[in-house]
């Protein structure tokens, strides 16, 4: 082996030795505030669940792994539960829309504290059809669940629906018990005037035994 590639699996050996050290990193500081938190509180988003979130892709492609952190910006402010978070390489000059390399929607409502509305779901340049996607919302289930919600809501797409049926097994909204609903969603968000598109709305069962009871047999 000439030393230049010598040198270069080296390097990049002790990359990957960098990145498994912040995601194991990541996980124990994760599991460590669960222990801490107040278990009869509501289920909440807190700053380290957010960073038990990202990608190992996100840390492969940075030309820096120590320095993804997740940023926290809210668009519309009369929602103070509706939350964007987008994973950057950290910097002064940061732009929210172009510099980000993964973001998405986060919303819990008052009135169903149970579930996770998860949406807008998008990845920076370089990082599509790497696995990004099923890798975050595999990593969202096992947050949601431990934090302790009970549903993952999300509105879909026509071109993206199939990916959450058959890649995360996820329930379409039309193919649970109407008269259920609302223990998922309030009762206006089903409405026909204002609702969602219970067609393109899929859920996440966090408690296995929930989907035989609201799926429609």
């Amino acid at each position: 082996m000439e030393v230049g590639a010598k040198d270069s699996s080296v390097a990049e050996l002790q990359r990957e030795e960098v990145i498994n050290s912040i995601v194991s990193e990541n996980n124990l500081r994760f599991e460590d505030a669960l222990k801490t938190r107040e278990r009869s509180a509501p289920p909440a988003i807190f700053d380290e669940a957010l960073v038990a979130l990202i990608p190992r892709a996100l840390y492969q492609k940075s030309s820096d792994p120590t320095k993804i952190e997740p940023y926290i910006w809210r668009p519309l402010p009369e929602r103070v539960f509706f939350d964007v978070v987008g994973f950057y390489s950290r910097r002064r000059d940061r732009n929210p829309v172009k510099d980000r390399m993964l973001s998405c929607s986060i919303d819990t409502l008052r009135t169903h504290p149970q579930t996770l509305i998860v949406g807008d779901f998008n990845v920076g340049l370089g990082l599509k059809r790497r696995g990004v996607g099923r890798e975050f919302y595999d990593r969202l289930e096992h947050v949601a669940r431990a934090l302790g919600f009970r549903f993952i809501l999300g509105e879909n797409s026509i071109d993206n629906i199939d990916f959450f049926i058959e890649k995360l097994g996820r329930t379409r909204l039309v193919d649970i018990k109407p008269d259920l609903w609302s223990q998922i969603i309030p009762p206006h968000k089903s409405s026909k005037k204002e609702g969602i598109n219970p067609n393109l709305t899929t859920v996440q069962f966090l408690n296995p035994e929930d989907k035989s009871t609201f799926a429609i047999d």
